[in-house]
């Protein structure tokens, strides 16, 4: 699972000035919750929003906590990762080691060094990004205050470094603070009237354009953009169970159609024709006449199909023992001597030498005994 990099925001107290003039605060910097990214920020194509969900133990993981001590704070974020190669140019302070869990969010020590960067804060640009990497997970589901989301991070989180933005990603709250509680010998002055419209608004993607807004109007266009991902949702599942239900029809008529194929064979291979029936009616007529020879009446034979009579003349003609030690095919092979020892026994009728004789010269054609031996009746 491939990392991403992500940029968030968080909230500073305790914040004192030193004679020095370095400024060092305690900050709320990370939070869990649903946080909204252009998807080209998490390695996805397009420009579309997609709200990743931050859930409480890939945020507050041991392991992912610890990466925040020693990293760098920087005055908005670099185009590319912190590293010991670029510190020097892009650091305007550090982490300290105090890493805690507040709540939802997550506060560090912060201890900034640089001037320019002291006066920047002073100057109203107060609030705090982490950049960070960490894995996700692409799926939908509805976070523990009823957002919906489309991705997850997993985690392990691991932080590169704490950026000061003029707007975080995490809200208001997380900023470098100046509440009454801090005002005094080091409290930073306040933002300037004029500034406190731009300070109250942030900007946000919509539509494919970046718009600054308030806090309401962002949770208007977040409840018009879940409206739109859930009205998109129900249709794009409505068309997959209609492509999923004709993709069963067709299937039962394929399977019907193997049915009626092979139905019209087994019709075709059961249908009487002349032939047929005179093979039928010849092979009978062995089974018959060799149970007549076993002492079997017509009567008895007409309720025998022909492997009843097989047995039966088999049985009739060995001893039960020999009988016995016979299987299936050992039977019809017994029958079938027994049958040509019958057909061995007759006479041959003067008739029969090639076939049926042709009619006599004097005209009378066939005579009674000739027609009933060709029909294999035994003569009175």
């Amino acid at each position: 699972m491939a990392d991403f990099k992500f940029q968030d925001r968080g909230e500073v107290s305790n914040l004192q000035i030193s004679d020095d003039g370095y400024l060092s605060a305690n900050v709320a910097c990370a939070r869990t919750g649903c946080q909204i990214y252009t998807a080209d920020q998490i390695g996805m194509e397009g420009d579309h929003l997609v709200t990743v969900y931050r859930p409480p133990e890939a945020v507050f993981n041991r392991d992912s906590m610890a990466t925040f001590a020693g990293k760098p704070v920087t005055m908005g974020h670099p185009s590319e990762a912190v590293t010991s190669e670029n510190w020097k140019t892009l650091s305007i302070g550090d982490i300290r080691d105090d890493i805690t869990r507040d709540g939802e969010t997550i506060r560090v020590g912060i201890h900034i060094k640089d001037a320019a960067a002291v006066k920047m804060i002073a100057d109203g640009i107060r609030e705090l990004s982490p950049g960070y990497t960490s894995p996700i997970k692409m799926e939908d589901g509805i976070a523990p205050d009823g957002t919906p989301y489309q991705a997850i991070q997993t985690g392990p989180i691991k932080i590169n470094h704490l950026a000061v933005v003029l707007k975080a990603r995490g809200g208001h709250n997380m900023r470098i603070g100046d509440d009454a509680a801090h005002r005094g010998a080091y409290a930073l002055p306040q933002v300037k009237l004029e500034d406190t419209m731009s300070d109250a608004l942030k900007k946000i993607l919509f539509d494919g354009m970046t718009i600054s807004v308030t806090d309401q109007a962002e949770s208007a266009i977040q409840k018009l953009q879940t409206q739109i991902v859930d009205a998109a949702t129900t249709t794009a599942k409505a068309i997959a169970d209609a492509q999923a239900e004709t993709a069963t029809a067709v299937k039962a008529v394929e399977t019907r159609d193997g049915e009626i194929t092979a139905l019209k064979k087994q019709l075709a291979d059961a249908a009487i024709t002349p032939q047929k029936l005179s093979d039928m009616m010849r092979k009978r007529k062995k089974y018959e006449k060799a149970g007549k020879k076993s002492g079997m009446t017509e009567e008895e034979m007409a309720k025998m199909s022909d492997e009843d009579i097989t047995r039966a003349v088999v049985s009739k003609s060995l001893s039960d023992e020999d009988f016995k030690t016979l299987t299936d095919e050992g039977i019809a092979g017994a029958f079938s001597i027994l049958s040509m020892q019958d057909a061995a026994t007759e006479p041959t009728h003067p008739q029969f030498n090639d076939g049926l004789a042709r009619p006599s010269e004097n005209g009378t054609g066939f005579n009674d005994s000739v027609i009933t031996a060709a029909f294999g009746k035994k003569e009175a």
